[in-house]
């Protein structure tokens, strides 16, 4: 089950899993209150948390006090938006085309636009309210009070990273890549010092107001403080760490972990040795009844190119999830990082940027239940699981996306075919894990021209009347589309029509076939060109003519295409 966790200035941990927010003291372990909450995400700013939640069409951002988590304030944002990060006394929320800061000073909510706009890849809150911001402008230093960037920093993040963090009193940047080594950059001067490791650091945990992080390196958990390059192993039996946070003076930190039923705390201190100082079960703590606050009307700002398009009717497809990792490089390692969340899915999947598995998820509309989902199926292939997994689970990793059950039990997945579901138990298809394991395609052969594109794949069926060699009108076709996927039935083999379909799609190919297409229903961008003799390029069941001309192809009137 995804736990979104934070942490608070007064020593306590927030976490947040479908759908329930509890609040724990890190001085005991103990669970201090429970609340029902709409929302996901969860960030801690100006002495309250925030929680985050919504779809597709529309955002929620609600302010909870502490320690009783009573609502403070709610703001409905009738967009899509994401949160991007806690940055100290704000948050940082991504509207569209812009990122915005979100305050809850006295209690309220408001939203307010940067000077000038700008997006972020990625945004870490440092001391002194500024904000340390990754993106197109470069890496740069914000004044949060301002809204302004006051600094710009010769920084630049390797290609391979794979996450990296604020640690260190916000002193220093950490760095993770697919090298058994973790980096750390001086802020100030931009000086690195890598520490060597058995193995590349993965789920990492670190918190900006201490020295100390947690990192999975091999089969190890392991404590490190990178201001004296001390590693200290965890205790095997820990479980999957969530979080790192100070406890008393900040030379002072402790890891969390979830353990199943139990929460349990390591203290980190100036020797660097690690002892487990609290192990509490998680008591069943029942939700508190609070009155819903009233909902606050947004800020008014200038639409952005979204909301500009969703009143044209035109609204773009939903964002994928992101997780704090480098969305926009190429994952060399996005395996690895993979199966580190699928072998303990504490919290949402890594965002796997440039991955195929990225690739496929926005193929398949973006929706949100459906990356923990396939995340979840791709996991399981590559560990062997050939029982699959149970539809409860899906459904369990997707919480609280509200189409998690109809994704689960087949939706999407199941009419583009990347699962198979028996007796409640869903395996990833095999043509799907091939292409994403970087295979080539089985059932089809690739036929491409040197000729350059003069036509766009379009979407559906079409029938191509073939009136001479077919060689020669599958040529013909590659010279039109640059590529092509070719799939004739085989005698005596069993047909390959729905894999062929898959390998096509998967690629980005039209698929030209001598297979009939007759009540077949083709995926959005999935394009089929049914190669036929004109006898039957005239039935009532054919699709229609392909609507551009080739060499050596009739309509069916007799006339070249």
């Amino acid at each position: 089950m995804f736990a979104c966790v934070a942490t608070t200035d007064d020593g306590r941990l927030a976490v947040l899993t479908a759908g329930r927010l509890t609040l724990y003291d890190l001085a005991t372990g103990s669970a201090v209150v429970a609340v029902d909450v709409d929302g996901d995400r969860v960030v801690a700013i100006h002495g309250h948390l925030l929680v985050h939640g919504g779809d597709a069409a529309r955002s929620a951002l609600t302010l909870l006090a502490t320690p009783g988590l009573s609502v403070a304030a709610r703001l409905e944002v009738s967009a899509p938006t994401r949160l991007v990060t806690g940055a100290g006394r704000v948050a940082v929320v991504e509207r569209g085309d812009e990122a915005l800061i979100a305050s809850g000073a006295g209690g309220a909510i408001t939203l307010a636009s940067l000077r000038p706009p700008a997006l972020f890849d990625l945004a870490f809150g440092l001391e002194g309210d500024e904000l340390l911001t990754f993106g197109p402008r470069g890496t740069e230093v914000w004044d949060v009070a301002r809204r302004q960037p006051h600094r710009r920093l010769a920084l630049e993040l390797p290609d391979a990273t794979v996450a990296c963090g604020v640690t260190a009193r916000s002193a220093a940047l950490w760095i993770a890549t697919d090298a058994p080594a973790l980096t750390t950059l001086r802020l100030s001067d931009g000086r690195a010092v890598e520490l060597a490791l058995d193995a590349p650091p993965r789920r990492v945990r670190s918190d900006p107001r201490v020295a100390w992080l947690t990192a999975e390196v091999g089969s190890v958990t392991v404590a490190i403080d990178v201001s004296r390059g001390v590693v200290a192993p965890l205790p095997a039996d820990l479980g999957p760490v969530v979080a790192v946070a100070p406890i008393g003076e900040r030379s002072t930190a402790c890891a969390v972990a979830l353990d199943g039923g139990a929460l349990r705390i390591v203290r980190l201190g100036e020797s660097g040795a690690a002892e487990v100082v609290a192990r509490r079960e998680v008591a069943a703590v029942p939700p508190a009844a609070i009155a819903p606050a009233a909902i606050a009307p947004a800020t008014p700002a200038r639409r952005s190119v979204h909301e500009q398009l969703a009143a044209l009717g035109l609204a773009p497809a939903a964002v994928a999830p992101q997780a704090a990792a480098v969305a926009t490089r190429s994952h060399r390692g996005w395996r690895d990082e993979l199966l580190a969340w699928t072998r303990a899915p504490v919290g949402p999947p890594p965002a796997l940027g440039g991955s195929p598995l990225a690739e496929l998820h926005r193929r398949l509309g973006h929706a949100p239940a459906t990356w923990p989902m396939i995340c979840a199926l791709y996991g399981a292939w590559l560990e062997g699981d050939d029982a699959g997994l149970a539809s409860a689970r899906l459904a369990d990793l997707a919480a609280p996306a509200e189409e998690r059950w109809d994704a689960a039990l087949g939706g999407v997945l199941a009419a583009g075919g990347v699962a198979i579901w028996r007796r409640g138990r869903a395996r990833l298809a095999p043509a799907y894990g091939d292409y994403l394991d970087g295979r080539g395609p089985r059932a089809i052969e690739r036929v491409g021209a040197a000729a350059p594109v003069a036509v766009a794949p379009p979407g559906g069926r079409y029938t191509l009347a073939v009136d001479g060699g077919l060689a020669g009108a599958v040529r013909a076709l590659a010279a039109q589309l640059g590529e092509l996927g070719f799939y004739a039935p085989r005698p005596g083999a069993p047909p390959a029509l729905a894999r062929a379909r898959v390998e096509a799609w998967l690629r980005g190919w039209a698929l030209a076939t001598t297979a009939p297409l007759a009540g077949v229903a083709t995926q959005p961008g999935e394009c089929l060109i049914w190669l036929a003799a004109p006898a039957h390029a005239t039935s009532p069941n054919a699709p229609p003519p392909w609507p551009h001309a080739t060499a050596g192809s009739v309509t069916s009137a007799g006339r070249g295409i």
